[in-house]
């Protein structure tokens, strides 16, 4: 480039009017040229409005609008004013990383400038060619508010309605909650309240507001629950899953009350309390299968907690005091399933991924960190996880420090966040906490942004002041899974193949999933004649029928007695009373003979029910 030249580079290291000149002058050696040229000053910009690239043509236009305008019309035969409207109507050449608002209404420009402004400030990042694409839908749209959904997220390529789906959501919910504040609307009032002026997370695990769906607390009938409720969500302002999961406890317990005639809040009392909290713990699923332990148990943690704060607030004056929390809160106790085994890996499994630790992490540099940096990082996730058998997303969460020492035992400081419980503290061996600590002294000559300072697995992204700052689990699984990858690609033998990939010496099959199975295969059950015999219900099956050798009986003296009391001592073959499965019990290879030869089933030979598929 020629020395304090002000143009803009174009090719071979020269600006666009030096360039031209140095093929004027014959192409010599580019040295030679670049010695004798002198600077030039910078020209004006185009004269296309947004447009920054200096002026190469007579007409005030940059390289890239002259070539346009050339292709399109005769720039000889234009009067000024033709290449006036012309120029109104372009808009400016941009980057990768830009977006031009050229073109749009003035209403639409300023909602689309405050709306990105307030979605800039939150995570995660913008993508600027989603934003360019939103702008493309919305030609010829008179606001961003009042503009159609589906024409605007439904049109365009497939593969990006559903990025342009949520920023078209990020946006509206912007602009909604200005033009809320700006109309003095109070979005908490009335008993159904919008998600998306309420700027509440979803849960502990999502950072940003939920924007769709509706709070209706017009199911609750007692006035006086209802109330107490918004005055909760107001001003604990929960995650909106915490906030369905208390209206839901409290609709359970209005539908109680009101059931059992104690609607008045001033007959309430200390039973009544027991008896809704007896209807919590009862609540089952639509399929009549009941909830978890742990959800019951968040229900009737939600409820106290709505009942204390109407309390401390003096909400609940026409409601006795007995008909509060007891001091020893209920907790729904689920029984261990023993005839499931854990999910932990086999130790052959874990074995496998010891040996080839070495493979473990990206090959290349990613962001601010360099290869061997993300390697041992990933390879201090998975012994972590290994050791600890916490989940991905409260290890990759570890901040600094995360290691206590107490008489000599180390314990492992994370944060649940399904639970929402903070500073768990888990007790772990010396090898393990000699890995976090290695890992520590390493992480503090890693150059990464201030904001992901306190994190212990920091973000290599370049704007970490808008992700999470930390490695995300799905970051981790992606790596894990191109790991396993190359172990098979390595050339690992085909035994240790399949202990690694193999799930039959870990997979149990579940009570509910005997169920499924017995109630697909109800349909096969046959008599002693080949005719079905299948019950409608499997219930009324299962208490009309007990198992024998050969099958169900459904003889009712032996099914009263448990199958003990037969009859005709066990001769099934020729019993009336016995049901067989096909899928079990597979015709023999002679009673398949007799039936090709004969043509008739076997039920057909003789009157007399003899045969049985043995």
């Amino acid at each position: 480039m020629v020395p304090d030249c002000g143009g803009e580079l174009h090719c071979r290291g020269l600006c666009f009017r030096h360039e031209r000149a140095w093929r004027k002058a014959g192409g010599g050696p580019l040295e030679e040229f670049i010695a004798q040229a002198r600077p030039l000053i910078g020209t004006e910009p185009c004269l296309v409005a947004g447009c920054g690239r200096e002026r190469v043509t007579r007409r005030g236009l940059c390289r890239f609008h002259g070539n346009r305008l050339a292709r399109q019309r005769n720039p000889a035969s234009m009067s000024q004013e033709e290449l006036a409207a012309w120029v109104a109507d372009e808009k400016p050449r941009i980057s990768a990383h830009q977006f031009s608002l050229a073109g749009l209404p003035e209403l639409v420009r300023f909602e689309l400038l405050y709306a990105l402004q307030r979605r800039d400030e939150a995570p995660p990042p913008l993508d600027p060619l989603q934003v360019r694409i939103l702008i493309s839908r919305l030609v010829g749209a008179s606001s961003l508010r009042h503009a159609d959904p589906e024409a605007v997220c439904e049109s365009g390529g497939v593969q990006y309605n559903s990025a342009i789906k949520g920023l078209f959501r990020d946006l509206r919910r912007h602009l909604e909650r200005a033009w809320t504040q700006y109309t003095g609307t109070d979005p908490y009032a009335g008993n159904v309240w919008r998600v998306e002026l309420l700027d509440l997370q979803s849960n502990g695990s999502r950072r940003w507001p939920a924007t769709k769906g509706t709070i209706d607390f017009g199911p609750i009938e007692l006035g006086w629950l209802r109330e107490v409720l918004k005055d909760w969500a107001r001003n604990t302002r929960p995650y909106l899953q915490g906030l369905r999961q208390a209206l839901r406890a409290c609709h359970v317990a209005s539908q109680t009350l009101v059931a059992c005639g104690r609607a008045d809040p001033a007959s309430l009392g200390a039973g009544d309390f027991v008896l809704v909290e007896q209807a919590i713990v009862e609540q089952r699923r639509t399929d009549g299968s009941p909830h978890s332990a742990s959800h019951r148990t968040q229900l009737l943690r939600l409820f106290c907690a709505v009942i204390e704060h109407g309390r401390a607030n003096a909400l609940m004056t026409d409601v006795p005091d007995p008909f509060r929390p007891p001091q020893r809160r209920h907790r729904v106790i689920e029984d261990a399933n023993e005839e499931q085994l854990g999910k932990a890996l086999p130790d052959m499994v874990i074995r496998q991924l010891d040996q080839h630790l070495d493979l473990l992490g990206p090959a290349g540099r990613h962001g601010s960190m360099s290869a061997p940096d993300l390697q041992a990082m990933h390879r201090t996730i998975y012994q972590i996880l290994r050791d600890t058998g916490r989940r991905p997303g409260e290890i990759v969460s570890l901040k600094i420090g995360c290691l206590e020492v107490i008489d000599g035992q180390h314990n492992l400081i994370y944060d649940n966040h399904k639970a929402a419980r903070l500073r768990r503290r888990l007790p772990i061996t010396t090898d393990t906490a000699e890995i976090i600590a290695a890992w520590q002294r390493h992480r503090t000559q890693l150059p990464t942004a201030p904001a992901t300072r306190q994190w212990l697995f920091p973000s290599p992204l370049l704007r970490s002041r808008q992700a999470r700052g930390h490695l995300t689990a799905s970051c981790v699984g992606v790596a894990f899974r191109t790991w396993t990858r190359s172990m098979i690609d390595g050339c690992t033998l085909r035994s240790a193949l399949h202990q690694l990939i193999a799930t039959l010496g870990y997979y149990s099959v579940t009570h509910k999933r005997k169920q499924q199975a017995i109630r697909a295969v109800g349909s096969l059950a046959i008599d002693a004649s080949g005719n079905p015999s299948s019950f409608a219900d499997p219930l009324a099956y299962e208490r009309a029928s007990v198992s024998v050798p050969f099958g169900n009986c459904t003889e009712p003296s032996n099914v009263k007695a448990g199958g003990g009391a037969c009859p005709i001592r066990f001769q099934c073959a020729g019993c009336g009373f016995i049901a067989r499965t096909r899928h079990i019990f597979p015709p023999s290879k002679s009673t398949s003979t007799r039936f090709r030869r004969t043509g008739r089933p076997p039920g057909q030979w003789r009157p007399l029910t003899t045969w049985s598929p043995t």
